[in-house]
């Protein structure tokens, strides 16, 4: 059970460092301007403008965009990572299907669309995160992380599904050329 919850709390704790890195680096006009159409309104929701960044550390390039969402207390981010393929996919690395569930947290990973999702759900605090793998090009790869706070896991998932990741991947490829 401790390893389960170690589990947890690393997929947690991935999510929140992708946020907090996100949150760190300073905005500037760059690629990430083209990712910003694809974080879409919300309906009822009210959302501020999308940030991002351009990073590129002697051939190791970073492309991230992130949205954050309110309504009614409820939080949601929704952000897109394109990197070196090891670190925006090494999490479902070798993992197809697998459900774990205890009763503090669950854990999924499926295929949805075609797409590999995990979504990570924290029960007590109804908070949780889906992450959708873009296929990449060689080297390079993408996610679309959907992060929220004060909804189940169904309505967290079913608002990461109103945002194309097709189209997401199309213009994150093109970025990744």
């Amino acid at each position: 059970m401790k390893r389960l919850e170690r589990i947890f709390k690393f997929a947690g704790w991935l999510v929140v460092v992708y946020f907090l890195f996100a949150a760190s680096i300073p905005v500037y006009a760059g690629q990430y301007e083209s990712l910003s159409p694809l974080l879409i309104d919300i309906k009822s929701w009210q959302a501020k403008p999308a940030k991002g960044m351009d990073m590129d550390m002697g051939g190791t390039k970073i492309i991230q965009a992130v949205r954050q969402y309110t309504r009614d207390g409820k939080e949601a981010d929704a952000m897109v990572m394109i990197g070196n393929a090891m670190m925006t996919q090494a999490h479902a690395q070798g993992m197809q299907s697998m459900q774990m569930e205890t009763a503090e947290a669950k854990v999924k990973v499926t295929t949805i669309d075609g797409y590999q999702v995990s979504i990570h759900h924290s029960k007590a605090d109804s908070e949780g995160a889906v992450v959708v793998v873009l296929p990449g090009t060689g080297q390079q790869g993408a996610i679309f992380i959907f992060h929220y706070k004060g909804l189940n896991e169904k309505d967290g998932l079913s608002m990461a599904k109103n945002f194309n990741w097709k189209k997401i991947e199309i213009q994150a490829k093109k970025l990744m050329q």
